[in-house]
């Protein structure tokens, strides 16, 4: 385990990190460090088999993820979240099915992601930058979808009520549109939904009513129209 979050940092990661073979664990988030991760990574780090949780967030990193990573270790954790990333996100880094958090917000990855980690049985947290892929619904261990305070578009697909597991959505302050599903009724483990500065439109289904866990709904900021829903009255918010 080497765990260096939380510093002051800086530079590039040091060659000879390679050494590590038996490393488990590699946090250096917060930090100032920088440097091309298309080398750094597949030069160091493709020799960490063992390599379980990897977090660099809330650095200056910059480069691409090099699209074998899923092949070099069998991964639970990684977050890169806030840095400089360019190039696509790696198509299988769930593949082997050992996956559960994959946090990968606030950098600048081209194409989506949920296409290709919708299936992952194993996620139960997901941020990402991309859209809401129509088999979301597939992601049956997924309890937090997380895409907020970015400018996706598009609206939410009716086949998200077969996530679930998903226990919040947060997708506040985005470009959304249409209308709620009528099907995310289903979702009985849903606790929170934060929709909040949108341009979700239409009436508030009355299925809102049926997701029995729900205690905090936010829909502000939208273009609802119609009654309130009197279904809400029996939610325990």
């Amino acid at each position: 385990m080497l765990e260096l979050y939380d510093n002051q940092l800086s530079e590039t990661l040091p060659v000879g990190l390679s050494n590590l073979v038996n490393l488990a664990e590699f946090d250096v988030s917060t930090n100032l460090l920088f440097g091309d991760l298309s080398d750094t990574i597949h030069e160091e780090f493709r020799e960490f088999k063992y390599l379980r949780q990897f977090s660099i967030y809330t650095n200056k990193f910059t480069g691409e993820l090099p699209a074998k990573i899923r092949s070099w270790a069998e991964f639970e954790y990684i977050d890169v979240s806030t840095n400089y990333l360019t190039g696509s996100i790696p198509p299988d880094m769930c593949k082997m099915g050992k996956m559960k958090k994959l946090l990968m917000i606030q950098n600048n990855f081209t194409g989506g992601l949920l296409e290709n980690y919708a299936s992952c049985t194993s996620l139960i947290r997901l941020r990402f930058e991309g859209q809401v892929g129509l088999n979301i619904g597939e992601a049956k261990s997924l309890a937090h979808l997380f895409l907020a305070n970015n400018r996706f578009s598009g609206e939410l697909p009716m086949e998200i009520s077969n996530a679930s597991s998903l226990v919040e959505i947060r997708l506040t302050s985005n470009l959304f549109s249409g209308e709620i599903p009528v099907t995310i009724g289903s979702l009985n483990k849903l606790s929170k939904l934060l929709l909040q500065d949108n341009k979700f439109s239409g009436a508030i289904p009355e299925s809102l009513g049926s997701c029995v866990s729900l205690n905090e709904i936010n829909l502000a900021g939208n273009s609802f129209s119609g009654q309130i829903p009197k279904s809400l009255g029996s939610l325990p918010l």
